[in-house]
């Protein structure tokens, strides 16, 4: 359930008007049985009970439906990553994190804020995870997708003997490198 909740669409999941209104109603629920509004108080469960299963089917039930984890590209990268002994990569913030989740910890997925630097992302990372506080030589994966490219490609001309392209997997490229090229720059 993990991967399904972290990798389906979560724009339903943000119902933050729910709670609010699940409060005001318990306050006016309250209020109409000391003044014995039974039409109040019906009103009151009604809304909260259709509110608590639109909730379910919106959210809950899609989540439980889905197959884990769901068949995707960034499934097939994880699953090339673990048959090719990959224990760590390097992705864009959106695909970090997924690799992570999706290898099931096999493999740790790491953001970078930028392909033509290998720099940092400070967002859901750790330090731990880069140079210098993982070993330069160290087997690597780079992950970058059509958008990223033309950045990465940059990067590539500095390092063109260390870098190979292994595969591409849909609109996923995955290079391969006996260097961890990552590191704690911000810019």
């Amino acid at each position: 359930m993990a991967v399904a909740f972290t990798t389906t669409e979560t724009s339903s999941r943000y119902y933050f008007v729910i709670l609010p209104l699940v409060a005001f109603g318990v306050v006016r629920f309250v209020h109409s049985v000391r003044k014995k509004h039974w039409f109040f108080q019906m009103v009151i469960v009604t809304m909260v009970c259709f509110l608590l299963f639109s909730n379910i089917c919106e959210i809950y039930l899609p989540i439980l439906r889905s197959e884990e984890p769901s068949p995707s590209t960034e499934y097939e990268v994880c699953r090339y990553l673990k048959e090719n002994d990959y224990e760590i990569a390097y992705a864009s913030f959106d695909k970090g994190n997924m690799i992570t989740i999706l290898s099931g910890g096999e493999v740790r997925g790491a953001a970078v804020a930028s392909f033509k630097t290998m720099n940092i992302c400070r967002w859901l990372s750790s330090e731990e995870w880069y140079v210098p506080n993982v070993p330069y030589r160290q087997r690597t994966a780079y992950v970058v997708s059509e958008t990223d490219k033309a950045a990465f490609d940059q990067f590539l001309v500095l390092h063109p003997e260390e870098i190979r392209l292994e595969t591409k997997i849909e609109d996923l490229y995955v290079y391969g490198s006996d260097y961890n090229f990552s590191n704690l720059e911000y810019n």
